[in-house]
């Protein structure tokens, strides 16, 4: 019987129907990531093995020479073999024979000052003359790119490397080549930000924000002038991280630079603005932000540029602020019209979201409060500032 129900099913229809027994597509995604690591591996370590002979003879031959004229012979041979390797896109050999030679390096310091002059010079020639060019012709040679020993070499020639990473940046999409561009652009572009700020662009969004972010925790004083050619980025998500970024720094002159984009035509970008002048609470900006709250287009705002704006003057806490905002909750009973109180209603809901005890302080200054409307209003901000009062006596705040 139970032969004679199978009878015309496929041998394999119970397992797919099993969803559990069946790979999930992130797995395949890790068995193919898996898969090319190997493969990298696997090509380098092929390379290395063709060349490691020739390359060990070489270094020994140059650690054990006592003659100037022969030790410079053989050290004019590593360096050809690296150049020769480059031009052939064999990246991971180029590194491994380099290596040796910044090996020599430190133990030459110590005790052959002589050899360590003819070895410098040969280091500064790689690094300055020819492995950029050997590695922009020989790129497209790279059957299979070791981009760990890629950037091992990038971050050997420095700074001057960086106009090249903007290039590649570019050309390798992989996952893995972007995570390290990011890495070296962290760690090579402090040295030198206005060659970083070459390779920024609207089109790379991922590598500009992380060169954004370099900039802004770097103690370069014209940080603030290099983030500002960013302000009116066309990449909107560039747009906010920089506005996002000047909120952090406390230059006097970074409010300043942000109030234009009060006015932008983007929302997100002046709900961003708005919210960085409240971080930043510079006064220079305050009688430009009291004109703007005076204005008829600022009932056409957004509720968060609204409540942001009132929030910077609020902590302000300068005599002319705080008498501005008086002046708005104590109008007379008979100012009805929305235009006229929804100032006062808004500010209200402003103070919902500032420090308890400030708020507290202000409101003690009030004194008689003649509209209804805003009184009930107010009477319900009171209200929750004691019960947050009495929540946080209970929990010993």
């Amino acid at each position: 019987q139970r032969t004679a129900g199978l009878e015309g099913s496929h041998p394999s229809a119970g397992l797919l129907e099993d969803e559990e027994l069946l790979p999930s597509p992130a797995r395949f995604q890790l068995r193919r990531e898996e898969s090319d690591r190997l493969e990298i591996l696997t090509h380098k370590h092929r390379e290395l093995s063709q060349e490691e002979e020739t390359i060990h003879l070489l270094v020994e031959t140059i650690y054990l020479e006592e003659k100037i004229q022969p030790f410079t012979q053989v050290l004019q041979s590593l360096s050809s073999l690296i150049e020769e390797t480059l031009s052939q896109g064999k990246v991971t050999i180029a590194v491994h024979a380099l290596d040796h030679l910044l090996d020599l390096e430190k133990e030459f310091r110590k005790t052959q000052p002589e050899k360590l002059l003819h070895l410098n010079e040969t280091l500064r020639q790689l690094k300055e003359e020819k492995i950029i060019p050997l590695l922009i012709k020989s790129l497209e040679k790279m059957v299979t790119p070791d981009f760990e020993s890629l950037f091992h070499l990038l971050e050997f020639i420095g700074p001057s490397s960086l106009s090249l990473v903007g290039r590649l940046i570019d050309n390798y999409p992989d996952k893995s080549f972007q995570e390290l561009a990011c890495a070296f652009i962290q760690k090579i572009g402090l040295q030198n930000l206005p060659l970083l700020l070459e390779i920024a662009d609207d089109h790379r969004e991922k590598t500009t924000l992380v060169i954004l972010r370099t900039i802004a925790n770097s103690d370069d004083p014209r940080k603030l002038s290099y983030l500002a050619r960013f302000l009116r980025s066309r990449n909107l998500h560039i747009q906010l991280e920089t506005i996002s970024l000047f909120s952090s720094l406390p230059d006097p002159k970074a409010a300043k630079l942000i109030l234009p984009l009060l006015d932008d035509p983007q929302l997100e970008v002046r709900q961003q603005a708005a919210r960085a002048l409240v971080r930043l609470n510079q006064p220079s900006v305050s009688e430009d932000i009291l004109n703007r709250i005076q204005e008829k287009s600022f009932n056409r705002r957004s509720l968060t540029e609204k409540k942001a704006l009132f929030a910077y003057l609020f902590r302000l806490k300068t005599p002319e602020s705080r008498d501005f905002l008086k002046g708005l909750l104590k109008k007379p009973w008979w100012w009805s019209p929305a235009t006229r109180i929804n100032p006062g209603l808004w500010l209200i809901d402003t103070l919902k979201e500032e420090d308890r005890l400030e708020v507290e302080d202000f409101l003690n200054e009030l004194g008689l409060i003649r509209n209804r409307k805003i009184r009930r209003a107010l009477q319900g901000l009171k209200y929750k500032l004691k019960l947050h009062s009495h929540r946080d006596k209970g929990t010993g705040r």
